[in-house]
């Protein structure tokens, strides 16, 4: 299941990230360089630094699709293994939603603080 969740979601993520370093200027890095930084040094304090916005938001977007992924669990997890999508699905397929409710309100609990990073994140961003 683990193998699965990667598969699945490291494409998601890296794609944020290689735009985000794909965005970093090279002619501050080569600057960096120039003024006496080693070319390591150069990338994590300046490339690395620059892309961190965009990692960060490809690892929330990431964890925000992992938290309610549904088709991979139920096809490649072992019995009796339960996670918050399984059971809320379980549960609304039997219509018993006042059971599914708390694992519902998980889910969202759960993805508030990611959710919140990215907003704070895009308005940030566009400078407001």
């Amino acid at each position: 299941l683990l193998v699965a969740y990667v598969m699945l979601f490291l494409p998601r993520a890296m794609v944020g990230l290689r735009a985000s370093i794909a965005q970093a200027p090279v002619e501050l890095e080569r600057a960096a360089m120039g003024l006496g930084r080693t070319p390591g040094q150069a990338l994590r304090q300046i490339t690395m630094r620059l892309a961190a916005p965009g990692a960060a938001a490809s690892v929330a977007l990431a964890a925000l699709g992992i938290t309610n992924e549904l088709t991979a669990t139920l096809m490649l997890s072992p019995n009796g293994v339960d996670t918050l999508a399984t059971k809320f699905w379980s549960l609304t397929s039997e219509i018993d939603y006042v059971s599914a409710a708390p694992y519902a309100f998980m889910m969202v609990v759960l993805s508030l603080p990611l959710t919140l990073m990215l907003y704070t994140q895009s308005k940030r961003t566009a400078g407001q």
